[in-house]
C-alpha cells in the first residue's frame, strides 16, 4: 500500500476506533487504557498485510524519537519536519501512545508555517489534536478546531472535516452539543448517508433533548448500518431522555 494511503486510512480507523469506544463507553471516555485498545484494534483491522515491512514505516519508538530529534535540530528543513510528524502522527496511532502526538505536532506546525494552505497538514493538526484531546486534555479541542476550520476554508463542505469540526464543539470543555449538530448538519447535506455523522449528530440532538429529531436519525442511521454498534446505546440513551422529560413533567 502506498505510504500516504495507509497514512490517512490508519488515521480514520484510529479516529473512528475512538469515536465508537465514547459512545459505547461515555462515562469512562477518557481512560487511556481503553483508549489504547482501541487504537490496537483499529491497527490490527488495517493490517492485511505488514505494515512494518513498508517502506518508510517506523519499527518502533526509539526510530521515532530519533525523528523527531533530527527534525527539532534542523527546524529550517521541511522536508524533515513533514516526514518526522507524519511517522510520529503514525506511530502514535498504530500503538495508542498519545504522548507521541505531543512531539508529532511540533515538527508538523513548522511544515505548516511553510505551506500554511496544505489541506493534509491542516488535517493532520486538527488529528492530533482532536486525538490528544480525547485521550488527555479537552483543551486541545481549541487547537483542533481552527485547523478544522482552516482545512474546511482550503475545501469547502468537506464531509469528514465538518463532522470532526463537530466533535470538538460536542466533547469539548464546556460542551456545545448545539453547536456540534451544526456541524454534523453540513456534514450530512453533502452527504446523507455519511455515518458518523449521523451517529454524532443523533447524540447530540439528545443532549439538546430534540428527541423527536434524534428517534429520526438513529432509525436513518441503522438503515445505513444495521450493525453499528453505537444503536443500542443511543436507542438507550434516548429512552433515559424521553422518561427523564417525562417525570419533569409530572412534577
Amino acid at each position: 500500500m502506498d505510504r500516504q494511503k495507509l497514512l490517512y486510512a490508519l488515521a480514520g480507523l484510529a479516529l473512528g476506533a475512538v469515536i465508537s469506544f465514547l459512545f459505547a463507553n461515555a462515562a469512562n471516555r477518557r481512560e487511556l487504557d481503553e483508549l489504547r485498545s482501541e487504537l490496537a484494534r483499529a491497527r490490527t483491522q488495517l493490517q492485511s498485510g505488514d505494515p512494518s515491512a513498508e517502506p518508510g514505516a517506523p519499527q518502533d519508538g526509539a526510530r521515532v524519537r530519533e525523528l523527531i530529534a533530527k527534525a527539532d535540530e534542523n527546524p529550517s528543513d521541511i522536508a524533515v519536519q513533514r516526514r518526522a510528524g507524519e511517522e510520529a502522527y503514525r506511530y502514535a496511532l498504530m500503538t495508542g501512545q498519545s504522548a507521541v502526538l505531543a512531539d508529532a505536532v511540533r515538527p508538523l506546525k513548522r511544515a505548516h508555517e511553510s505551506d500554511p494552505q496544505n489541506y493534509d497538514l491542516l488535517l493532520l493538526l486538527g488529528n492530533s489534536y482532536l486525538t490528544l484531546g480525547l485521550a488527555r486534555d479537552p483543551q486541545n479541542f481549541n487547537e483542533a478546531r481552527g485547523y478544522y476550520v482552516k482545512a474546511l476554508e482550503a475545501r469547502p463542505g468537506d464531509v469528514n472535516a465538518h463532522t470532526l469540526l463537530g466533535m470538538t464543539y460536542f466533547y469539548g470543555r464546556p460542551s456545545d452539543p448545539e453547536g456540534a449538530a451544526r456541524e454534523y448538519r453540513k456534514a450530512l447535506a453533502a452527504d446523507p448517508r455519511h455515518e458518523m455523522a449521523l451517529q454524532n449528530l443523533a447524540s447530540s440532538l439528545i443532549a439538546t433533548g430534540a428527541l423527536a429529531e434524534a428517534a429520526r436519525r438513529i432509525d436513518e442511521l441503522q438503515q445505513v448500518n444495521p450493525s453499528n454498534q453505537s444503536i443500542p446505546k443511543l436507542r438507550e440513551e434516548l429512552a433515559a431522555a424521553r422518561s427523564a422529560g417525562g417525570a419533569r413533567g409530572r412534577e
